[in-house]
C-alpha cells in the first residue's frame, strides 16, 4: 500500500505511481505568503512536478538533467518555469515558478538531490 499522496482523488491507483523511483520534496512560498509543498516525482523517462496535489508539469528526465548541468536560459514546461536567480548569489541559484508562485529559489540540497537522482 502507498501513501495517500500516491492515490488519485477517487482513490484508484495510477500505473505511473508504481513507476515512481524517487521523490524530492521542497517548500515554496505562494503569493499569499503561505508555504506550499512541491514534489518532484522521478519516473524512468520523465520528472513530474506536483504542486497542490496536481501535476503541474511533466518534463523529460534528460532535458531536466541537461538544463540543471548548464542552466543558461529559462526552461518552461506547461505551468512550470525553471530559471536562474542571480540576485541571491553571483553563481545563480535555480528557481522555480508555478501557478500562484512568482519565483522561488530552490534550496541547494533540493538541487543536489534532483541532480543525483537524474
Amino acid at each position: 500500500m502507498g501513501t495517500v499522496s500516491e492515490q488519485r482523488r477517487d482513490g484508484a491507483w495510477t500505473p505511473e505511481e508504481d513507476a515512481v523511483s524517487e521523490r524530492v520534496s521542497t517548500e515554496v512560498v505562494t503569493r499569499s505568503g503561505r508555504a506550499a509543498p512541491v514534489e518532484f516525482r522521478i519516473l524512468p523517462d520523465v520528472v513530474q512536478v506536483w504542486y497542490r496535489r496536481e501535476c503541474a508539469c511533466v518534463v523529460d528526465r534528460t532535458v531536466l538533467r541537461t538544463w540543471l548541468d548548464e542552466p543558461w536560459k529559462p526552461l518552461v514546461v506547461d505551468d512550470v518555469a525553471f530559471s536562474i536567480d542571480r540576485l541571491l548569489d553571483s553563481r545563480g541559484r535555480v528557481a522555480v515558478s508555478l501557478p500562484d508562485v512568482l519565483v522561488w529559489p530552490l534550496p541547494p540540497n533540493t538541487i543536489d538531490a534532483l541532480t543525483r537522482r537524474l
